[in-house]
Protein backbone atom coordinates (compact mmCIF):
# COMPACT_ATOMS: atom_id res chain seq x y z
CA UNK A 1 0.00 0.00 0.00
CA UNK A 2 1.86 3.45 -1.17
CA UNK A 3 0.63 4.80 2.30
CA UNK A 4 3.49 2.56 3.90
CA UNK A 5 6.16 4.20 1.97
CA UNK A 6 8.00 0.73 1.55
CA UNK A 7 9.62 1.64 -1.48
CA UNK A 8 10.61 4.50 -0.28
CA UNK A 9 12.32 2.85 2.58
CA UNK A 10 13.70 0.33 0.58
CA UNK A 11 15.03 2.89 -2.12
CA UNK A 12 16.62 4.95 0.94
CA UNK A 13 18.98 1.38 1.64
CA UNK A 14 20.08 0.92 -1.87
CA UNK A 15 17.56 -1.62 -3.45
CA UNK A 16 15.38 -1.52 -6.88
CA UNK A 17 12.18 -2.91 -5.75
CA UNK A 18 9.44 -5.07 -7.18
CA UNK A 19 5.69 -5.12 -5.71
CA UNK A 20 3.21 -7.76 -5.85
CA UNK A 21 -0.83 -7.49 -5.19
CA UNK A 22 -1.98 -10.65 -3.70
CA UNK A 23 -5.14 -12.08 -5.99
CA UNK A 24 -7.91 -10.32 -5.37
CA UNK A 25 -6.00 -7.24 -3.55
CA UNK A 26 -4.64 -3.79 -5.29
CA UNK A 27 -4.41 -4.23 -8.98
CA UNK A 28 -5.51 -8.01 -9.12
CA UNK A 29 -9.14 -6.64 -8.52
CA UNK A 30 -11.93 -9.57 -8.13
CA UNK A 31 -14.31 -10.80 -10.85
CA UNK A 32 -17.32 -8.46 -10.02
CA UNK A 33 -15.46 -5.59 -8.33
CA UNK A 34 -16.71 -2.23 -9.13
CA UNK A 35 -16.47 1.48 -7.93
CA UNK A 36 -18.71 0.68 -4.86
CA UNK A 37 -17.77 -3.18 -4.61
CA UNK A 38 -14.63 -5.41 -4.08
CA UNK A 39 -14.49 -8.90 -4.17
CA UNK A 40 -11.46 -9.83 -2.41
CA UNK A 41 -12.18 -12.29 -0.23
CA UNK A 42 -10.15 -15.76 -0.86
CA UNK A 43 -12.24 -18.12 0.06
CA UNK A 44 -13.73 -17.53 -3.66
CA UNK A 45 -10.83 -20.12 -4.14
CA UNK A 46 -12.05 -22.46 -2.40
CA UNK A 47 -14.59 -24.14 -5.37
CA UNK A 48 -11.60 -24.22 -7.18
CA UNK A 49 -9.26 -26.08 -4.99
CA UNK A 50 -12.02 -28.53 -4.68
CA UNK A 51 -12.49 -28.89 -8.69
CA UNK A 52 -8.95 -30.12 -8.19
CA UNK A 53 -6.93 -27.08 -9.27
CA UNK A 54 -3.97 -26.31 -7.14
CA UNK A 55 -5.55 -22.84 -6.06
CA UNK A 56 -2.41 -21.73 -3.63
CA UNK A 57 -0.77 -21.66 -7.17
CA UNK A 58 -2.76 -18.43 -7.27
CA UNK A 59 -0.76 -17.02 -4.51
CA UNK A 60 2.61 -17.82 -4.65
CA UNK A 61 3.78 -18.01 -8.78
CA UNK A 62 3.49 -14.34 -8.79
CA UNK A 63 6.31 -13.94 -6.62
CA UNK A 64 7.95 -16.89 -7.99
CA UNK A 65 7.97 -15.25 -11.42
CA UNK A 66 9.14 -12.30 -10.06
CA UNK A 67 12.04 -13.50 -8.77
CA UNK A 68 13.05 -15.08 -12.55
CA UNK A 69 12.60 -11.85 -14.11
CA UNK A 70 14.94 -9.98 -11.10
CA UNK A 71 17.22 -12.66 -11.89
CA UNK A 72 16.77 -12.43 -15.89
CA UNK A 73 17.57 -8.96 -15.69
CA UNK A 74 21.12 -10.01 -13.62
CA UNK A 75 20.14 -9.40 -10.76
CA UNK A 76 22.02 -11.94 -8.16
CA UNK A 77 20.49 -11.04 -4.69
CA UNK A 78 16.87 -11.43 -3.44
CA UNK A 79 14.99 -10.25 -0.27
CA UNK A 80 11.69 -10.28 0.14
CA UNK A 81 9.09 -8.59 2.71
CA UNK A 82 5.61 -8.62 2.72
CA UNK A 83 2.52 -7.18 5.45
CA UNK A 84 -0.54 -9.46 6.41
CA UNK A 85 -1.45 -11.95 3.45
CA UNK A 86 2.12 -10.42 1.94
CA UNK A 87 3.57 -12.12 5.31
CA UNK A 88 2.44 -14.92 4.45
CA UNK A 89 3.40 -14.76 1.14
CA UNK A 90 6.70 -13.84 2.25
CA UNK A 91 6.60 -16.98 4.52
CA UNK A 92 5.74 -19.57 1.66
CA UNK A 93 7.83 -18.65 -1.22
CA UNK A 94 11.02 -18.04 1.59
CA UNK A 95 10.63 -21.73 2.38
CA UNK A 96 10.05 -22.79 -1.28
CA UNK A 97 12.63 -20.86 -2.93
CA UNK A 98 16.26 -20.98 -1.54
CA UNK A 99 17.24 -18.08 -3.95
CA UNK A 100 15.03 -15.33 -1.31
CA UNK A 101 18.36 -14.41 0.93
CA UNK A 102 16.90 -12.83 3.63
CA UNK A 103 12.81 -12.30 4.73
CA UNK A 104 10.86 -10.13 6.70
CA UNK A 105 7.40 -11.49 7.07
CA UNK A 106 5.33 -8.81 9.18
CA UNK A 107 2.04 -9.93 10.43
CA UNK A 108 1.94 -12.47 8.12
CA UNK A 109 1.89 -15.61 10.72
CA UNK A 110 2.55 -17.70 13.96
CA UNK A 111 2.24 -21.92 14.12
CA UNK A 112 -1.37 -23.43 13.69
CA UNK A 113 -1.16 -24.65 17.25
CA UNK A 114 -0.97 -21.04 18.66
CA UNK A 115 -4.53 -20.35 16.89
CA UNK A 116 -8.32 -21.07 17.34
CA UNK A 117 -9.74 -17.76 15.73
CA UNK A 118 -13.67 -19.73 16.55
CA UNK A 119 -13.01 -20.11 20.15
CA UNK A 120 -10.22 -17.59 20.85
CA UNK A 121 -10.80 -14.09 22.51
CA UNK A 122 -8.73 -11.53 22.93
CA UNK A 123 -8.82 -7.96 23.76
CA UNK A 124 -6.85 -7.66 20.24
CA UNK A 125 -7.11 -9.50 17.02
CA UNK A 126 -8.27 -13.10 17.22
CA UNK A 127 -6.04 -14.82 14.41
CA UNK A 128 -8.68 -15.25 11.81
CA UNK A 129 -7.41 -17.22 9.22
CA UNK A 130 -8.02 -16.32 5.43
CA UNK A 131 -8.23 -19.03 2.86
CA UNK A 132 -4.34 -19.30 1.88
CA UNK A 133 -3.46 -19.15 5.77
CA UNK A 134 -5.98 -21.65 6.93
CA UNK A 135 -4.66 -24.63 8.72
CA UNK A 136 -7.57 -26.39 10.35
CA UNK A 137 -8.36 -29.62 9.19
CA UNK A 138 -10.59 -30.60 6.11
CA UNK A 139 -12.77 -31.37 6.99
CA UNK A 140 -13.37 -29.07 9.33
CA UNK A 141 -15.78 -29.87 12.30
CA UNK A 142 -16.23 -26.45 13.80
CA UNK A 143 -15.93 -24.70 10.41
CA UNK A 144 -17.13 -26.88 7.70
CA UNK A 145 -17.03 -24.18 4.95
CA UNK A 146 -13.74 -23.13 5.98
CA UNK A 147 -11.38 -26.46 5.76
CA UNK A 148 -7.97 -26.08 6.20
CA UNK A 149 -5.12 -26.40 3.13
CA UNK A 150 -3.31 -29.61 2.82
CA UNK A 151 -0.14 -27.49 2.64
CA UNK A 152 0.26 -27.75 6.67
CA UNK A 153 0.14 -31.27 6.83
CA UNK A 154 3.51 -31.54 4.69
CA UNK A 155 5.13 -28.54 6.25
CA UNK A 156 3.78 -26.56 9.00
CA UNK A 157 4.68 -22.75 9.93
CA UNK A 158 7.34 -23.53 12.28
CA UNK A 159 8.68 -25.72 8.87
CA UNK A 160 8.70 -23.10 6.98
CA UNK A 161 10.50 -20.57 9.16
CA UNK A 162 13.35 -23.34 9.50
CA UNK A 163 13.47 -23.70 5.50
CA UNK A 164 13.96 -19.83 5.17
CA UNK A 165 17.08 -20.01 7.01
CA UNK A 166 18.20 -23.44 6.17
CA UNK A 167 21.51 -22.48 4.22
CA UNK A 168 24.57 -20.35 5.54
CA UNK A 169 23.68 -17.74 3.11
CA UNK A 170 20.33 -17.18 4.58
CA UNK A 171 18.30 -15.91 7.04
CA UNK A 172 14.70 -14.80 8.31
CA UNK A 173 13.33 -11.78 10.34
CA UNK A 174 9.87 -12.10 11.69
CA UNK A 175 7.82 -8.89 12.86
CA UNK A 176 4.71 -8.97 14.51
CA UNK A 177 2.75 -6.61 16.67
CA UNK A 178 2.27 -6.15 20.01
CA UNK A 179 -1.25 -5.38 20.01
CA UNK A 180 -2.37 -6.45 16.38
CA UNK A 181 -5.69 -5.43 15.54
CA UNK A 182 -6.25 -7.88 13.32
CA UNK A 183 -4.40 -10.98 13.91
CA UNK A 184 -1.05 -12.82 15.22
CA UNK A 185 -0.54 -10.05 18.13
CA UNK A 186 1.94 -11.44 20.63
CA UNK A 187 0.67 -9.95 24.03
CA UNK A 188 0.81 -12.28 26.42
CA UNK A 189 2.26 -14.99 24.01
CA UNK A 190 5.84 -13.71 24.19
CA UNK A 191 6.70 -17.16 25.97
CA UNK A 192 5.00 -19.19 23.41
CA UNK A 193 6.79 -17.27 20.48
CA UNK A 194 10.28 -17.63 22.13
CA UNK A 195 9.53 -21.63 22.48
CA UNK A 196 8.85 -21.76 18.75
CA UNK A 197 12.21 -19.52 17.98
CA UNK A 198 13.89 -21.54 20.10
CA UNK A 199 13.02 -24.91 18.26
CA UNK A 200 13.77 -23.38 14.90
CA UNK A 201 17.14 -22.39 15.84
CA UNK A 202 17.74 -25.63 17.54
CA UNK A 203 17.23 -27.37 14.83
CA UNK A 204 18.88 -25.56 12.59
CA UNK A 205 21.70 -25.56 15.23
CA UNK A 206 22.08 -29.21 13.79
CA UNK A 207 23.45 -28.42 11.13
CA UNK A 208 26.96 -28.44 10.07
CA UNK A 209 26.56 -24.76 8.34
CA UNK A 210 22.87 -22.93 8.49
CA UNK A 211 21.43 -19.69 8.45
CA UNK A 212 19.61 -17.74 11.02
CA UNK A 213 15.58 -17.38 12.17
CA UNK A 214 14.36 -15.32 15.01
CA UNK A 215 11.53 -13.50 15.63
CA UNK A 216 10.47 -9.95 17.13
CA UNK A 217 7.52 -7.90 18.20
CA UNK A 218 7.01 -3.96 17.51
CA UNK A 219 4.95 -2.04 20.24
CA UNK A 220 2.17 -1.35 17.41
CA UNK A 221 -1.23 -1.84 17.93
CA UNK A 222 -2.78 -1.97 14.24
CA UNK A 223 -2.64 -3.81 11.31
CA UNK A 224 -0.28 -1.93 9.18
CA UNK A 225 3.57 -1.09 8.56
CA UNK A 226 4.15 1.11 11.21
CA UNK A 227 7.63 3.19 11.11
CA UNK A 228 8.68 0.67 14.37
CA UNK A 229 8.14 -2.22 11.89
CA UNK A 230 10.72 -0.33 9.41
CA UNK A 231 13.25 -0.16 12.76
CA UNK A 232 13.33 -3.38 13.08
CA UNK A 233 13.54 -3.92 9.23
CA UNK A 234 16.24 -1.68 9.12
CA UNK A 235 18.02 -3.24 11.75
CA UNK A 236 17.37 -6.90 10.52
CA UNK A 237 19.48 -5.36 7.89
CA UNK A 238 22.39 -4.17 9.25
CA UNK A 239 22.02 -8.35 11.31
CA UNK A 240 22.83 -9.44 7.92
CA UNK A 241 26.49 -9.65 8.55
CA UNK A 242 26.18 -11.78 12.11
CA UNK A 243 27.01 -15.42 12.46
CA UNK A 244 23.98 -17.22 13.78
CA UNK A 245 23.73 -17.34 17.57
CA UNK A 246 25.30 -13.77 17.86
CA UNK A 247 23.86 -12.10 20.68
CA UNK A 248 22.92 -9.48 17.94
CA UNK A 249 20.33 -11.02 16.73
CA UNK A 250 18.39 -10.60 20.00
CA UNK A 251 18.91 -7.11 20.53
CA UNK A 252 17.76 -5.88 17.32
CA UNK A 253 16.31 -2.08 17.58
CA UNK A 254 12.44 -1.91 18.73
CA UNK A 255 12.16 -5.31 19.23
CA UNK A 256 10.41 -5.31 22.68
CA UNK A 257 10.15 -10.01 22.05
CA UNK A 258 13.63 -10.19 23.27
CA UNK A 259 14.16 -6.39 24.95
CA UNK A 260 11.25 -5.02 26.64
CA UNK A 261 12.99 -1.98 27.16
CA UNK A 262 15.11 -2.30 24.88
CA UNK A 263 15.72 1.53 23.04
CA UNK A 264 13.31 2.38 20.23
CA UNK A 265 14.29 5.42 17.85
CA UNK A 266 12.23 5.30 14.09
CA UNK A 267 14.40 7.96 13.10
CA UNK A 268 17.57 7.25 10.39
CA UNK A 269 20.66 6.64 12.46
CA UNK A 270 23.25 9.71 12.17
CA UNK A 271 25.23 7.20 10.40
CA UNK A 272 23.11 7.10 7.75
CA UNK A 273 20.80 4.14 6.49
CA UNK A 274 22.38 0.53 6.70
CA UNK A 275 24.67 -1.28 4.17
CA UNK A 276 22.64 -2.96 1.59
CA UNK A 277 21.89 -6.33 2.52
CA UNK A 278 24.16 -9.76 1.64
CA UNK A 279 24.12 -13.08 1.81
CA UNK A 280 26.67 -14.51 4.55
CA UNK A 281 28.85 -16.84 2.63
CA UNK A 282 31.83 -18.74 2.77
CA UNK A 283 34.92 -16.78 1.67
CA UNK A 284 33.10 -12.95 1.71
CA UNK A 285 29.06 -12.10 0.17
CA UNK A 286 27.47 -13.00 -2.12
CA UNK A 287 28.03 -11.45 -5.42
CA UNK A 288 25.73 -8.18 -6.53
CA UNK A 289 25.17 -6.61 -10.31
CA UNK A 290 23.86 -3.26 -11.80
CA UNK A 291 26.22 -1.44 -10.16
CA UNK A 292 25.78 -2.85 -6.77
CA UNK A 293 21.68 -2.46 -6.94
CA UNK A 294 20.02 -5.62 -5.47
CA UNK A 295 16.28 -6.66 -6.28
CA UNK A 296 14.05 -6.50 -3.01
CA UNK A 297 10.35 -8.69 -3.94
CA UNK A 298 7.85 -7.23 -1.77
CA UNK A 299 4.23 -8.45 -1.61
CA UNK A 300 1.05 -6.45 0.11
CA UNK A 301 -1.93 -7.24 0.91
Amino acid sequence: RLQYNVSSFLHAHGHDVFIVSMPLKGVNKGPGSNATYAQDDHWWFLPIERAGEPALRYFLEPAIATINYARRLGYEEVHMAGLSGGGWTTTVVAALDARVASSFPIAGSIPCAMRDPEKQTWPVGNDKEDFEQNCAPDPSIEAPDHPGRKLYRECNYTCMYLLAGLESTRYQVQILHERDDCCYATVGRHEQMLAYESNVRAELGARAEHGYFTTTASNHTHHEVAPVDKAIWAAGMRAAQLPPGDPGWDALQCDIMHNAEGACSVRPPTGGAPPPLRARAAGGSGGRSRGGEQAVAVTTN
